[in-house]
Formats: C-alpha cells, sequence, structure tokens
C-alpha cells in the first residue's frame, strides 16, 4: 500500500530528477522495486524526450527518539526488563564484596580486638589494674564451669560428630547460655558467628530489620533505603500501567538474599583448607563438609523466639536457613532461647529430627 508521494521541490536543481515514495509495509516496498526498477516510461505515457526511465532504490526511514517512544510505548515490557538488568548488575557487582566481608566477620580477619597481641596486651592490664577483683570473680566462675563441666564436654563433642540436626541450649535469663557456649566450649574454635535476634526483632520497618539482620552476619554494602524508593516506583508503575515493575521486594525475599550470600560465604570458609594433595582431595566438597566436621563454621543464633508474639517471619527465616545449613553439613547451628516452646518453631524447619538439648537453671 502506497502511503504517501513526495515529488522533487519544483525549485530543487538535483539532477537526476526523484521523487520519494512512502509505503505502509516493506513487503510493499520491495515489491514495487521488483517490479518497476528499470522500467522506461515511454513518451507517449508522458515520459518526456526519449523517455523516462525509472531506478528505484530504498531509503532507511529516521525515526527521531525511536528508543525513547519504545520505551514510552511499552512500559510492561520494558520495566520488568530494566529492573532483572539492575538485578543482575548488583549480583555481579555487589555479591563478591558481600561474601569477602561476611567472611572477614565470620573468621574475625578484620577486627583488631580479635588479634592475638590485641588480646595479649589487654589480659597483661586487666590482670596489672585488676588482680585482687579478677581472682575472686573467677574463682566463683570457675566453681560455676567445674560444675557444668559435663555439659561443656558435650557441646564440644557434638561439634567434632558429623550430625544434621540442632544444638539447643535452654535456659531463664541470667542462666550463662551464651558464656556457657562462647566463652567455654568455643573458647578454642575458629570460624564463630554470633547473631542475636533481639536487635532484629525489635527494629521497627523492614529497613531497619533488613539492617539489623545484615550488620550481625557482616553483609555489606546493604542499600535497605532502596526498598522504599523502589516501593514509591512500583506505586507509580501500578497507578499508570495497571501492574508492578516488579523493582520492590519484600522483606522475606530481601532476608532470603542476605542468608543465602551468608551460606556462600560460610561454605566457602569450610572448604578453605582443602588442598589437591590431600587424601580426601577426590571428593566432592559436599562429601569433604560431610567427612569433615571439624572444619565447619559454628552459628550460634541468640535470643531466638525473643518476642515471638510480635512477628515470626525473620524466626520462620532464620529456622529455614539454619536448617539446610545443617543437612547440607555446611554449619554446625547452635540455638539460645529463654522460650520452652522452641521445638514447635525449630520442628517445622527439620520436622524428622531429634534436636541435641541442653537445658541450665539459674546461676546460684
Amino acid at each position: 500500500m502506497l502511503a504517501e508521494i513526495s515529488s522533487q521541490p519544483a525549485d530543487s536543481k538535483v539532477l537526476p530528477r526523484f521523487a520519494t515514495l512512502d509505503f505502509a509495509r516493506l513487503r510493499n516496498a520491495v515489491m514495487a522495486r521488483n517490479c518497476m526498477h528499470g522500467f522506461k516510461v515511454l513518451e507517449e505515457a508522458g515520459g518526456g524526450v526519449g523517455g523516462t526511465q525509472l531506478r528505484l532504490s530504498y531509503e532507511q526511514k529516521i525515526k527521531a527518539h525511536m528508543i525513547r517512544d519504545w520505551i514510552t510505548n511499552h512500559p510492561r515490557i520494558f520495566l520488568p526488563l530494566l529492573a532483572a538488568l539492575l538485578g543482575t548488575l548488583a549480583v555481579a557487582v555487589f555479591d563478591p564484596i558481600r561474601t569477602f566481608f561476611i567472611k572477614a566477620r565470620v573468621t574475625h580477619s578484620l577486627k583488631i580486638r580479635d588479634s592475638k597481641i590485641y588480646k595479649w596486651f589487654s589480659s597483661q592490664a586487666k590482670d596489672i589494674f585488676t588482680f585482687k577483683k579478677r581472682s575472686v570473680e573467677d574463682a566463683g566462675l570457675g566453681a560455676i564451669w567445674d560444675d557444668r563441666r559435663k555439659l561443656i564436654d558435650q557441646l564440644q563433642t557434638w561439634m567434632m560428630e558429623t550430625t544434621d540436626t540442632f544444638i539447643i541450649v535452654q535456659g531463664p535469663r541470667g542462666s550463662g547460655k551464651r558464656e556457657l557456649v562462647l566463652d567455654q566450649a568455643l573458647k578454642d574454635r575458629k570460624n564463630v558467628l554470633l547473631i542475636d535476634c533481639k536487635p532484629i526483632q525489635e527494629a521497627r520497618g523492614d529497613s531497619a530489620t533488613i539492617n539489623s539482620i545484615a550488620q550481625q552476619v557482616g553483609y555489606r554494602p546493604v542499600f535497605s533505603w532502596m526498598n522504599s524508593f523502589s516501593s514509591l516506583i512500583d506505586l507509580a508503575a501500578q497507578g499508570t500501567i495497571g501492574v508492578k515493575s516488579g523493582f520492590s521486594e519484600t522483606l522475606d525475599t530481601q532476608l532470603g538474599k542476605i542468608l543465602s550470600n551468608t551460606t556462600t560465604a560460610l561454605k566457602q570458609i569450610g572448604l578453605e583448607g582443602r588442598d589437591k594433595h590431600d587424601k580426601d582431595a577426590s571428593m566432592t566438597d559436599d562429601d569433604y563438609l560431610e567427612a569433615h566436621p571439624e572444619r565447619r563454621p559454628t552459628i550460634i543464633i541468640d535470643n531466638f523466639l525473643h518476642k515471638n508474639e510480635d512477628s515470626s517471619i525473620v524466626y520462620d527465616k532464620m529456622a529455614e536457613w539454619a536448617a539446610g545449613l545443617t543437612t547440607a553439613n555446611i554449619a554446625h547451628v547452635i540455638f539460645l532461647t529463654n522460650n520452652i516452646s522452641y521445638s514447635k518453631s525449630l520442628g517445622r524447619a527439620l520436622p524428622d529430627r531429634v534436636f541435641r538439648q541442653i537445658a541450665l537453671g539459674d546461676i546460684t
């Protein structure tokens, strides 16, 4: 179909003379050229003296702002594609950085306070200035830990065994759960990550919750403010085109990303000691971690089920993540809780496992 014919301006001196034919479809333009190229219009048919020979050639139709117009006219296609592209770039650029910082958090490689030199100077200074006071306190604490020596030995034994279940230390506030695990049972163990659920659960709003859990595991950089900005974009897109753009993510999705990055870092830490000359060199990574429980990092989840009546999404996500770590032999997981009904929450994550439990009473 011929859409428009534009003749050469009357005052134009360009030779040979020309006209522009604008076809509605490319197919019509191809057919016209195939049929009319080289055709000679005789003088009797109005072709002038000696006739006029037609020579047809294609001219690309130039569209100004074509890309901008396509984006404007196809927002339902462009916005999800843009969200997917930005997500892919974020994963490619920031995930290796985040994994590095999580590994540094677990191994304490960037903390001066955890260095041997700092600990030595700190202990010497405390011994000089608080000798008498520390002697009395150490004597009292020593009696408590001697009384709990069997529990400490039991925990240390479990750390050396291949197990695919949780270790739970339950007791009221002030029973010394964290001190028993961190300062006694795991005092000589490397690669320990402590996650305190209390600040996570007490955070107000999704951004604060994301910031809190990211700080606990060492996940950085974290752009929690982007969630609010993305929600505004989604709201605007839904009002204009009727569907969400896909920029914003739920709290559950973002927690899953942080914990997934943490899983990657933990597995890399567990495999760092491998050597191609070892007798286990032929093993797969999963088989190696299963055969060497002493190489696995230890995750301590403190204050589990703190204020459980407010919201369970954090605890459910944490239990689900911990179940994946234990069943895949990536890490040992120890829960510290005041709540006596912990089995209900953890049982949903590991329904067919018998938990290893230690119950503590008040320190008297």
